[in-house]
């Protein structure tokens, strides 16, 4: 339990600050704490081991050259309610875009899939194709669009186009 961990203030200080800017180096927390790299790896290590923080290894889409999250849910019509109709429009969404960095769909007949982007244009132009082709099947259409800025990711739904 975290009761039981000795919790410095500087723990608290780096949760806060990772909360606030998730993505991070060690090198701006100290500059930001006022301490050594060293202390924020050996601080990290401990409240990674504690189970206070978890590691995630996630690449940097920006600096791949991916300025743009999109996360789209498409919905069934209920008479297009089968796994084969699921997958089959899936597949159009996914097509040869290997920027789709998870795909799901769920027991109510939704796919929902997280891509990034160099370009919107380009993949809203895909939804926009794969909607109007099977609009007859699609229910329901959701697009999020989340663009970095300064390391921080914002939420852009008003540059697309319904």
């Amino acid at each position: 339990m975290a009761g039981d961990i000795n919790i410095k203030k500087i723990d608290t200080k780096i949760i806060s600050l990772l909360i606030n800017k998730k993505y991070i180096s060690n090198r701006e927390l100290a500059k930001k704490l006022g301490v050594s790299p060293l202390t924020i790896a050996n601080r990290l290590e401990f409240l990674t081991k504690n189970n206070i923080l978890m590691k995630e290894w996630v690449p940097n889409y920006k600096k791949l050259g991916y300025e743009n999250l999109i996360i789209t849910i498409l919905t069934l019509k209920p008479e297009f309610h089968s796994i084969k109709n699921l997958n089959f429009v899936k597949s159009q969404i996914i097509g040869n875009n290997k920027k789709a960095i998870f795909c799901h769909k769920t027991a109510n007949y939704r796919i929902i899939t997280i891509h990034v982007a160099k370009n919107i244009a380009d993949f809203q132009k895909t939804v926009e194709k794969v909607s109007a082709k099977y609009s007859h099947m699609i229910a329901d259409r959701d697009v999020n669009v989340f663009s970095y800025v300064d390391d921080h990711i914002l939420n852009i739904n008003d540059l697309w186009k319904d």
